[in-house]
């Protein structure tokens, strides 16, 4: 059995529009347990669930930005974080 810490479980790679559901949903569970106000100030609705869809599918569309997933491998494939940012300016 693989620790949780063991890093080869893990792939970090560019995030895809079909990952928009799951990196909506992690921020749900990164953000919502941990910060009491993010319920008040956005509940989750159906239309902020589309407000942050739109907002990941721009920043995966956007070319000056990059933005990733890391995959859980083990014991099936789970978005576990994701991050985006802009490239460096040449």
């Amino acid at each position: 059995m693989q620790h949780i810490f063991d890093t080869s479980r893990y792939d970090i790679r560019p995030a895809t529009v079909a990952d928009i559901p799951a990196m909506v949903e992690l921020y749900y569970q990164s953000f919502y347990v941990s910060h009491p106000f993010w319920p008040i100030l956005m509940p989750r609705t159906p239309s902020v669930d589309e407000w942050w869809a739109a907002a990941f599918k721009s920043g995966i569309e956007d070319t000056t930005c990059r933005t990733f997933l890391v995959v859980d491998t083990q014991p099936r494939e789970k978005a576990v974080c994701a991050d985006n940012g802009d490239s460096p300016a040449p």
